[in-house]
């Protein structure tokens, strides 16, 4: 993606704040998936846009350019004209292990149902293995959070990874990057409607992994950023009005609608719509500072406490506030009358249930 707009006019990109180990142009993302596997020409691992009924994780190696020194990428990290490629390719793809197939065998003994023994216990050590490996990045960082990237309608897994790598990297590289990739991308005249119906089929491992997630000790908190369908997708799972609390650590939701992942809007939200939000008076607090959906300011997710959801759209941010408890003290004094309809949806405050 071209450089967020808050990094090529003000040079801001917090390269002292990323750790020694991160500063490279590759980036490792850990993924969770319900896509049917495939092997590659070469053997390398490759997933489809089929339904899997076993999920399964692992790891995925992303380089942004070809052998960029830091230094040069950080260079390019911060201004609209560039001097080096930043092309994105994958590297590597592993995957560490795979759960069992769902729905679980179960039997019933004196009218209780029963789930099989040997199912769960598969189950428990597949999770268990998941939390070392997620806990083994956790420990290298000061900040102990999730980073989740749902992504949307026709987007393979490839793609989707791209997205990840570039919005991790322009937010700062914070917390560990885990991409929950759905079977999207079937392609043909019917493709929406079979990518619709997979993102009600992954509802159920969706929210198996957050709730995984979730049970993790070691993660104070879980940041959820979804795309397009994968807004409806994980919403439906549990984010937003409440559903998910965890073990009291923070849970925000950001939803990236309307716009697909490469477009570029000319007008910014932060230009249409001026400062969002109340976190502190810093005029670079901003609903974005984008000039595509992706540019999150580095506003940083950590910042936006318990968000129910940012919609950006084509048109602006059409939800300009933060939806919480604190939801009046949080919006702007005054919305602007150029909003689109859409925005009239951010008037209502059911960001913990209520309606």
């Amino acid at each position: 993606m071209p450089t967020p707009n808050l990094y090529a006019h003000l040079d801001d990109y917090p390269a002292e704040e990323v750790p020694e180990s991160l500063r490279t142009n590759r980036v490792e993302l850990l993924y969770v998936t319900d896509r049917t596997r495939q092997a590659g020409r070469n053997g390398e691992i490759l997933y489809g846009s089929g339904r899997s009924t076993s999920v399964a994780y692992g790891s995925i190696v992303v380089e942004i350019g070809n052998s960029v020194p830091w230094k040069k990428l950080v260079e390019a990290s911060q201004t609209d004209k560039r001097k080096h490629d930043l092309s994105l390719s994958i590297r590597t793809v592993r995957e560490h292990a795979r759960f069992p197939e769902t729905p679980h065998p179960f039997f019933v003994v004196d009218g209780t149902i029963v789930e099989d023994e040997e199912t769960r216990v598969a189950f428990e050590q597949t999770a268990a293995k998941f939390r070392r490996d997620l806990v083994a990045r956790l420990d290298s960082l000061q900040t102990k959070e999730v980073i989740v990237f749902v992504h949307g309608f026709n987007n393979t897994f490839q793609s989707s990874a791209f997205v990840l790598a570039e919005l991790w990297h322009f937010t700062g590289r914070r917390g560990v990057p885990v991409l929950y990739s759905w079977p999207a991308a079937s392609g043909g005249l019917f493709g929406y409607f079979i990518d619709r119906e997979s993102g009600e089929f992954t509802i159920f491992h969706l929210k198996a992994f957050l709730r995984l997630l979730a049970d993790t000790p070691d993660v104070h908190r879980i940041h959820i950023i979804a795309h397009s369908r994968g807004a409806d997708v994980t919403t439906t799972s549990g984010c937003g009005r409440g559903g998910l609390r965890g073990n009291g650590m923070g849970l925000s939701c950001v939803e990236v609608r309307g716009l697909e992942p490469h477009s570029t809007p000319r007008e910014s939200i932060s230009r249409r719509y001026g400062r969002v939000g109340g976190m502190d008076d810093r005029p670079a607090r901003r609903c974005g500072a984008v000039s595509s959906p992706f540019r999150l300011h580095r506003n940083r997710l950590h910042d936006l406490g318990n968000v129910s959801a940012i919609w950006a759209g084509s048109t602006g941010c059409q939800i300009p506030c933060y939806r919480s408890s604190g939801f009046a003290s949080r919006c702007p004094a005054t919305i602007p009358s150029s909003r689109s309809k859409n925005t009239d949806r951010c008037l209502r405050p059911w960001a913990h249930g209520e309606d």
